[in-house]
């Protein structure tokens, strides 16, 4: 899973340098733009899991 989120990151730092047309450059735009929000979710989730989980007399 952690490799998806480094291949997006990638990406999403190289494609504006890459010569794409705009008709594969616009949809990959909003997918990395999706998958960004996607991501950041995720993290704030297993961070909020984590932190309650943490707590004493919390359910494991």
């Amino acid at each position: 899973m952690p490799r998806i989120f480094l291949a997006i990151a990638l990406l999403a730092f190289f494609y504006p340098y890459l010569p794409l047309p705009w008709v594969v450059a616009y949809p990959l735009d909003v997918v990395l733009y999706v998958a960004s929000r996607v991501s950041l979710l995720l993290a704030l989730a297993a961070l909020v899991s984590a932190e309650y989980r943490s707590r004493p007399g919390a359910l494991r």
